[in-house]
């Protein structure tokens, strides 16, 4: 019979020095001899705040390049956080039916101000 895995600092420490460098859930259980499973029962946190860390690194190194003058940087900030994009998206468009009611009534203002230009000039 297997011995149930007992997590300690060290294993915690090697998950998320692990996670952090995008090694695969996978791999870091195999390393650790355990299966996926008992490897998200025990780790989740530090699986979860590793990625939330190296995000947050990642992001202030870009931020950082962007405020230095770094065209590329600046391009690919405002288009994941100020949602910037060179895409225009389409202009909403009337409702059909509303739209068509417009022309109808126009059509029938222009119709009857001719009538009555018509009427006038009699």
């Amino acid at each position: 019979m297997v011995a149930p895995h007992v997590p300690t600092d060290e294993n915690r420490r090697l998950v998320e020095h692990f996670s952090v460098r995008g090694v695969h859930q996978k791999d870091i259980a195999s390393y650790l001899r355990i299966n996926v499973e008992t490897l998200l029962k025990y780790y989740v946190t530090e699986i979860n705040n590793a990625k939330a860390d190296r995000n947050a690194v990642i992001g202030q190194n870009v931020y950082q390049r962007a405020l230095d003058g770094d065209w590329d940087a600046m391009v690919y900030w405002t288009k994941c956080q100020a949602k910037w994009s060179y895409y225009k998206e389409p202009e909403e468009k009337e409702d059909t039916n509303e739209a068509l009611m417009k022309s109808v009534i126009e059509l029938a203002q222009a119709q009857l101000l001719s009538a009555k230009a018509k009427s006038t000039k009699k």
